[in-house]
């Protein structure tokens, strides 16, 4: 290729970004961080299991995995403190809009459980019909009505809480003093005419929302309720794969669909293996292999989130007499739109909650420094460019126009990347903008001086310009190393305000490089 038609080439490519930058601009805007917009503060409550304490270890293991679920890719900057008395964690998120899904992203435990769901089936959720065959009740009231004698038998291992229309109050917990305070904080009693119900110990409630097809409903409408006694994995069934052996990702199928793609690790494709095989030869047994492939029929594999059957893939016996191969490949979740692929893929990769959290309070915050710091922030941020540019002019003359022509480009660049990412804009991620700017001149300055010792060397202007730019680039190279190595340590380890300084000072670097 000929150098014109290679610097044609290059120009072409760099109209195309500048268009793209400007087409971002048009439909996005900045995101700015708690500093400069506010946000949302959400208070959670640790909520320990009977016999187990909150320590501080576990409150900063379970603020790490906060931090992956709200800010997976590092750009958005929340505040997270943790605090055992009281045994608190609180997370100042910036510009949300939805506090709800917030609060369903926190306090969500990120438990994945997957089993054979036949086997484990409570006798309460199980119909008679047969063996495979199963009964959900329409109401947890329904259900939990229903095995009261077990409980009183067994033992309590959580309560539901339910007024006089039957309707749940608060949410199934260990203690009946947590029930109360999901419902109403402020009231530490129960309400008139509310009734407690107790979950059988060892057992596990489970709904599922009908539109995904829940075994034994014959609607799409509606939600349903299931025992499930996981404790049998205890008593020499180990087939239970649990969060902590699977890795998630939200992807789509061959027609597009949303779905949830998990790998295994820790012995969990094995144990993936042997449900599934045993599964096609209950299959046999039962009398569900027919011969034909298409469509699927067998027995169910239940996949839970959080107490909800999100998936209940068959493993067909005639496709697969010997069951799923998954030691070295992985299974998918279908069947979820694509928020919930996303969700659950975050919470399962981000991992388990060391402990339960309830979110009990929500307020709203507004920015600490406020249009005139953003205001003030921009107009130094312009001041400073425009120093560097008349500097760049003065000094050398034709050149230095030309770098000019480069630094807003590089700025258009830079804007268009910080949109595309999209970056959380804070006080001290523009200072870390500005001083970017510094380096993208600097970077000129090293050229210019390397063109003018080539001139004076006796070579001619365009050999000069050629030789100054590839030995200029070696040294740029070698000092812009230094400051992104410098921004990656910050990185790894600052967080909130220091955090944004360096990530907009590792953009700035690459984008001016």
């Amino acid at each position: 290729m000929s150098e014109k038609r290679q610097n044609l080439l290059i120009l072409a490519l760099l109209l195309a970004l500048l268009v793209g930058c400007a087409v971002l601009a048009s439909v996005r805007s900045f995101r700015l961080g708690l500093d400069l917009r506010g946000g949302v503060e959400v208070v959670l409550d640790a909520r320990p299991l009977p016999g187990q304490q909150v320590t501080q270890s576990a409150l900063d293991t379970s603020t790490s995995i906060l931090r992956k679920r709200i800010d997976p890719d590092g750009t958005l900057q929340p505040e997270i403190r943790s605090s055992t008395n009281p045994a608190q964690v609180t997370v100042d998120i910036p510009g949300i809009k939805d506090p709800a899904a917030a609060e369903s992203l926190l306090v969500s435990s990120g438990q994945l459980q997957s089993f054979d769901l036949f086997q484990f089936l409570d006798p309460a959720s199980k119909g008679t019909g047969g063996q495979y065959t199963a009964a959900p009740a329409g109401s947890l009231y329904a259900l939990l009505q229903k095995v009261q004698p077990t409980a009183k038998t067994k033992g309590v291992g959580s309560w539901a809480l339910f007024d006089v229309q039957h309707h749940q109050l608060g949410k199934i917990e260990p203690q009946k003093s947590q029930v109360l305070q999901d419902f109403n904080p402020q009231n530490p009693f129960a309400p008139l005419d509310s009734t407690w119900l107790g979950v059988p110990k060892g057992t596990e409630v489970v709904s599922c929302d009908a539109d995904i097809g829940c075994p034994g409903v014959s609607t799409s409408s509606g939600t349903f309720y299931y025992l499930f006694d996981l404790n049998q994995d205890e008593k020499g069934n180990p087939e239970v794969i649990t969060g902590d052996q699977v890795t998630a990702s939200s992807t789509t199928d061959q027609n597009g669909n949303p779905v949830v793609s998990l790998s295994y690790k820790h012995n969990g494709g094995q144990e993936f293996t042997d449900i599934s095989r045993r599964l096609a030869q209950e299959s046999r047994t039962a009398g569900l292999a027919d011969g034909i492939t298409n469509p699927p029929n067998g027995l169910p594999n239940a996949i839970v989130v959080d107490g909800k059957l999100v998936a209940t893939p068959v493993v067909d016996p005639d496709e697969n007499p010997n069951g799923i191969d998954a030691r070295f490949g992985g299974s998918e979740i279908n069947g979820v739109s694509k928020s919930e692929a996303d969700r659950i893929a975050l919470e399962v990769q981000s991992g388990s909650l060391p402990i339960k959290f309830t979110a009990t309070s929500f307020n709203n915050i507004s920015a600490t420094l406020g249009k005139d710091s953003l205001r003030n922030g921009l107009i130094a941020g312009a001041a400073g460019l425009l120093f560097v540019m008349i500097f760049l002019v003065v000094f050398y003359g034709f050149l230095g126009l030309v770098a000019d022509i480069a630094l807003i480009i590089y700025g258009v660049l830079l804007a268009g990347v910080v949109l595309a990412w999209p970056v959380t804009m804070t006080l001290p991620g523009i200072a870390g903008t500005i001083l970017t700017i510094g380096v993208a001149a600097d970077a000129n300055i090293v050229i210019f001086e390397r063109i003018k010792e080539e001139v004076r060397a006796g070579k001619t202007i365009r050999t000069a310009i050629s030789t100054g730019y590839r030995r200029g680039f070696k040294t740029i190279i070698d000092a812009n190393v230094v400051t992104l190595i410098t921004a990656v340590v910050l990185i790894l380890v600052a967080t909130s305000s220091v955090k944004g300084f360096a990530v907009m000072l590792l953009i700035g670097v690459i984008t001016s490089i």
